[in-house]
């Protein structure tokens, strides 16, 4: 049988803040308790939010992935979700001094409020009903 010790740990691992815990815990497995009894249970399990960060290379390595693909779009807090919900334990201040130094252009563009335009490599109709040739 899984204790709650078990079910605590795995709705931490999914990012869900105290409350959360708490609230799927009375919901699913019929386990009330307070954050005052959870908070001890979080230390003795050691699962702690602002420690124990991930290895900086590969946040890195994640960061410039998801820039390189569709990421270079989004800010620092959108990617500083994603790298919790990839299990990365990370801050946002180094998320965001990360995609300063990888993707300078992108966060420049975003500090300036402007847009990019979409680039589209097939053929076929845009979003405003034009044609396009598939080469911009």
């Amino acid at each position: 049988m899984t204790s709650h010790v078990d079910f605590i740990r795995a709705y931490f691992g999914m990012a869900m803040s105290q409350r959360d815990i708490l609230f799927a815990l009375a919901a699913n497995h019929g386990t009330v308790i307070s954050i005052r009894t959870l908070k001890p249970i979080l230390q003795r399990a050691t699962l702690y939010r602002r420690k124990n960060y991930s290895d900086v290379t590969a946040i890195v390595l994640f960061i410039y992935k998801k820039v390189k693909r569709s990421g270079g779009l989004f800010g620092y807090r959108w990617m500083h979700t994603k790298c919790l919900e990839n299990g990365l334990s990370v801050s946002k201040n180094e998320v965001a001094i990360i995609m300063q130094t990888v993707d300078a252009n992108g966060v420049a563009l975003r500090q300036q409020r402007t847009l990019r335009r979409m680039r589209y490599f097939a053929k076929g109709r845009t979003l405003f009903g034009t044609w396009t040739n598939g080469t911009s």
